[in-house]
């Protein structure tokens, strides 16, 4: 690089021109683009910051609505995380047996740092804290209309029974995860439907959670911010 090379011309090759070129493309200029790709970061934190409530609010009421009701079909018992139901799919098992070794490699090696030699095993909370939100977006999943959900999953969202309604925002808000974390841009997402999506989810589980949402989320500040 010359003397001459402005800051984002440097950046724009410290980034990669490939990464770089699609917010120069949107904003024209390599000043604009700058400054269109920091707030890229600064919304993808934001947002990433929501949605991790969003996923944290609707895995719980998931597994706790699961777990009631393997507790009534076994009388007691396991989790349905140890035994999980029939009518689940091959690869729905395997995340839980992949999140269950995870956990127990966890458990291992904190019970090596502190010198603790008889190591646990696995509870299901920390099953569920090793599996993923694509693994709880796709249990809501029309393939399950009549068998898991109609008997265990529809009472996690008392405000709203029809699966598609709840299947398709959680779809939505999956697809952004999923870009958020592989850093991919998200200036091109409607930030603020997204956002809707988010308060609505959150509103099917809790009426009064929602409420809480709606107040810490910072979706809709970055929404404002855009450049």
């Amino acid at each position: 690089m010359n003397q001459s090379t402005t800051l984002p011309q440097l950046l724009e090759q410290r980034l990669s021109p490939p990464r770089f070129g699609p917010y120069l493309a949107a904003a024209g200029t390599h000043d604009a683009a700058l400054r269109l790709y920091q707030w890229n970061v600064a919304a993808s934190g934001a947002t990433y910051e929501a949605l991790h409530l969003v996923e944290v609010v609707v895995r719980n009421a998931l597994h706790g609505e699961l777990e009631a009701w393997h507790a009534k079909r076994n009388r007691g018992g396991d989790s349905w995380l140890t035994t999980p139901p029939p009518d689940l799919t091959t690869e729905a098992c395997r995340d839980i047996s992949t999140a269950r070794d995870r956990a127990q490699k966890a458990i291992s090696a904190s019970c090596r740092r502190t010198g603790i030699t008889t190591v646990p095993t696995p509870t299901a909370d920390d099953i569920v804290a090793q599996l993923n939100f694509g693994f709880w977006r796709y249990l809501v999943a029309k393939r399950y209309t009549h068998n898991i959900w109609v008997h265990a999953l529809r009472h996690a969202f008392p405000n709203q029974q029809n699966l598609q309604a709840v299947e398709k925002p959680l779809m939505r808000l999956h697809l952004l995860r999923n870009r958020i974390a592989h850093l991919e841009p998200i200036h091109t997402e409607d930030l603020a439907a997204r956002r809707r999506d988010m308060i609505q989810v959150v509103g099917f589980v809790d009426r009064k959670v929602q409420s809480w949402f709606a107040t810490v989320e910072r979706v809709q500040e970055a929404v404002k911010s855009r450049p």
